[in-house]
């Protein structure tokens, strides 16, 4: 954004406090709220804000001890930005974890929710579709493949939509086509590790039928509160 202290629609306070915002070593996250009012007088339009993984901080504070303190400041952000922001036009947030709506975004209105459970307009908005998948395979010159990319990477349903893993599917073609389990390099499983070392029999009983490939029923929960 240094552009912004070259803009003439900013007047000299705040094309200050964007090059105190720039040269901060560690932005803070109050700095958002600056830029996005900067933004929107230079180009006269509200801009888009995305976030993403936005619980990432909330699971780095509960390995580490101090939640309750990152889910306050995180709250108190969130409804500065989120919440009456005349500047702002939209957010998109996204994340693996759904929080609870009392939780972390207990301050901010109109708050539309689409998660693995939704069967909605955005189901197929998460990864690739069969169509999508069959399209690259096509503009790749290797139609045969889809049945070899279909038994690694189709492995996720969103409503009643399934879909492929970006990553995974991407990282095969730029792999000269070598299936491989690309997604699991790509993450840490130290929160499932954390929730197993509490789980009691029950639980790690269900989760052995469903590693020898077996199904079980069992009623999720799907926010963190």
């Amino acid at each position: 954004f240094r552009y912004l202290l070259d803009s003439d629609r900013l007047d000299d306070f705040m094309r200050g406090e964007v090059d105190r915002v720039i040269n901060r070593r560690l932005p803070d996250l109050d700095d958002l709220s600056l830029l996005i009012e900067c933004l929107h007088t230079h180009h006269g339009v509200r801009p888009v804000l995305l976030i993403d993984e936005y619980e990432a901080p909330v699971l780095f504070a509960m390995d580490r001890g101090y939640f309750s303190d990152a889910m306050d400041r995180l709250r108190t952000v969130l409804s500065s930005l989120l919440k009456n922001n005349e500047h702002l036009g939209k957010a998109v947030i996204t994340g693996v974890l759904q929080m609870a709506k009392e939780g972390m975004f207990s301050g901010v209105n109109n708050l539309y929710v689409s998660s693995v459970f939704s069967d909605d307009k955005f189901s197929d908005c998460f990864g690739l579709t069969e169509a999508e998948v069959s399209g690259l395979c096509e503009k790749a010159g290797c139609p045969e493949r889809l049945d070899e990319i279909r038994a690694h990477y189709d492995g996720y349903r969103f409503g009643d939509t399934e879909v492929y893993s970006p990553y995974s599917v991407i990282c095969y073609f730029q792999y000269n086509m070598r299936p491989d389990s690309y997604w699991v390099a790509s993450g840490s499983d130290e929160q499932i590790g954390r929730m197993l070392n509490v789980a009691d029999r029950h639980a790690r009983g269900q989760l052995a039928v469903l590693l020898s490939g077996g199904t079980v029923d069992a009623r999720i929960d799907s926010r963190l509160s």
